[in-house]
């Protein structure tokens, strides 16, 4: 089989759920032992030519299939070029020889693994071989009847005469297809939001260095540094669609964690239902470092004055606040702070502003001189009258008092 690194986890219950039931136990143990798959342009374009994020995808591809089949013999192809000599090809190109270098060095490092390499046969010196590419492909993306006949043969090879179950999964034509029910995992199946890097990645990477990479990889530690535990629950029973997996994917690439049934509350170890008292749809998402501060998490009963399907999700954390002093010309206030309005005040407010006679001569001596810059002159004045007024409120009025600690209650209505 090959198919799209994206597409490994889907590929895989669509073979053992519509082809292993219908071939021999033969042509079973055979795709067993021998497998190969092939990055395609989605997953190097989709990444925007992050060399680092592809390498690290393609790992986790690997690794999915060594955790399903251990004794698996992968194949791993490398990436054919685009047609063309635009630039946005060039820039393409030059991250797929950037990638394939590192299977290479990947299937160099793991005796389960073969490099199938295929780039030599698509691209001849440094230019790709027109005759092997669909003419009717301004893209330069597919490859002709002819391109696929060399495609099969180098596999062949590599499959040995083995007879085994090929399946062919092609990139879909519209971004926005649904997927079908025998392409996602079923209910029982959670969907990880969390990536387990392998340490054999670093072997690979030699004397990598970039700390904020690693920090990146990493990530994760600092959830179970907080005592949250990786596995996520769930009562929906419903399969999967498009746009969860959307959201997987989101998390994933930003380091962000689902907080329902991890946190301390009535929905831990649970994953209570949020929609319909069905579908579980409203997520809290929360970053690695923002876990130890949450205090309570509760998912709360459907209330029509709210929403119109969907549960209230409650939090609360707790969380320490710097407070800072500032020093006023007129000694008012020795804390930082905003003064509230008092209707009642009204009057004394007028009386005390009015009666800060030097303040408001200076601004009148300002308004009366000539300026070459008139601008500078009024932003000046405005920020004097602006002055008075904090003055004169800080005097009237009472301060907000310091806060050096709070409990904050969040209710996220839905």
């Amino acid at each position: 089989m090959f198919t799209t690194v994206h597409q490994i986890s889907k590929l895989d219950l669509i073979i053992r759920r519509n082809l292993f039931c219908n071939c021999k136990s033969s042509c079973q143990n055979s795709f067993n032992r021998t497998g190969s798959f092939y990055l395609g342009t989605n997953d190097i374009t989709r990444n925007r030519s992050d060399t680092d994020e592809v390498n690290v995808n393609a790992t986790s591809a690997v690794n999915c299939v060594k955790s399903r089949s251990p004794n698996a013999k992968i194949g791993l192809c490398t990436s054919i070029p685009r047609k063309g000599k635009r630039q946005n090809i060039l820039k393409f190109d030059e991250t797929t020889q950037s990638v394939n270098n590192f299977l290479a060095k990947l299937s160099k490092k793991d005796s389960s693994v073969s490099l199938i390499d295929t780039f030599n046969i698509f691209c001849q010196n440094g230019n790709a071989v027109r005759l092997l590419y669909n003419i009717n492909d301004p893209s330069g993306v597919y490859i002709s009847d002819k391109g696929v006949d060399k495609y099969i043969v180098e596999l062949s090879s590599f499959f040995d005469n083995t007879r085994v179950v090929e399946a062919i999964v092609h990139t879909p034509a519209l971004r926005k297809r649904n997927l079908s029910s025998n392409t996602t995992p079923s209910s029982t199946e959670k969907q990880d939001d969390v990536v387990i890097p392998d340490d054999s990645l670093f072997d690979i990477l030699d004397d990598f260095e970039d700390d904020n990479f690693v920090s990146y990889l990493y990530d994760y530690q600092n959830v179970c540094d907080s005592n949250v535990s990786l596995k996520r629950c769930s009562k929906d029973s419903s399969v999967p669609n498009n746009h969860g997996y959307k959201l997987i994917d989101f998390c994933k690439r930003n380091n962000l964690y689902i907080g329902n049934s991890r946190l301390p509350g009535n929905d831990y170890m649970i994953g209570l239902t949020t929609c319909k008292s069905v579908s579980l749809i409203d997520y809290l998402l929360l970053s690695s470092s923002i876990f130890p501060l949450i205090q309570e998490f509760n998912v709360l009963e459907f209330n029509p004055l709210f929403s119109d399907v969907h549960c209230g999700l409650c939090f609360c954390f707790h969380a320490s606040v710097n407070i800072f002093t500032a020093h006023s010309d007129d000694n008012c206030s020795s804390q930082r702070g905003h003064a509230q309005w008092v209707p009642d005040e009204e009057n004394r407010f007028i009386e005390t502003l009015i009666s800060d006679v030097t303040k408001l001569d200076e601004i009148s001596v300002l308004l009366s001189e000539d300026s070459n810059d008139p601008k500078e002159r009024i932003n000046i004045v405005v920020d004097k009258i602006g002055d008075i007024f904090k003055s004169t409120a800080n005097r009237v009025f009472k301060l907000k008092g310091k806060i050096l600690s709070i409990w904050i209650f969040l209710p996220t209505l839905v």
